[in-house]
């Protein structure tokens, strides 16, 4: 009886290590891939991080220069021209209807008055006759 008893526990002894050992074995393992797995989503979220991080750099250096450009005496000028019609003493504005009211004002009035004798013909105006605009 004892040897019956003593070789019920030696079979007993060898299952449970055997089977205690299989699930530690298991249990690391799942913790391991559990840990790999987390470790990936961080390097995931750090890429991400790192994306929108550089999109809004580009977007805050973007809007600096817009800020620049807007600080500007060259924007105030023409916003106080276009919006406020405020003009320079010298400046005169003029608005044309459509392609051909400006090609005769540029063309024919202006070019003819200011630059040229009735015997020369200047550079811009050859050009113009080339391209058929005179």
């Amino acid at each position: 009886m004892i040897k019956k008893n003593n070789q019920f526990f030696k079979a007993f002894k060898t299952n449970f290590s055997i089977i205690f050992w299989s699930i530690f074995i298991i249990s690391t393992l799942f913790f391991l891939s559990k840990s790999f797995y987390e470790e990936k989503k961080v390097d995931d979220y750090l890429i991400e991080f790192k994306k929108q991080n550089q999109k809004i750099w580009q977007k805050n250096l973007q809007q600096e220069q817009d800020l620049k450009f807007f600080e500007s005496k060259f924007y105030k000028e023409i916003y106080a021209k276009e919006n406020l019609n405020l003009l320079n003493k010298w400046e005169k504005v003029i608005i044309f209807e459509d392609w051909d009211s400006w090609k005769k004002f540029f063309l024919e009035d202006f070019l003819k008055e200011n630059f040229t004798d009735e015997k020369e013909i200047t550079n811009a105006q050859k050009w113009a006759k080339l391209f058929n605009l005179y």
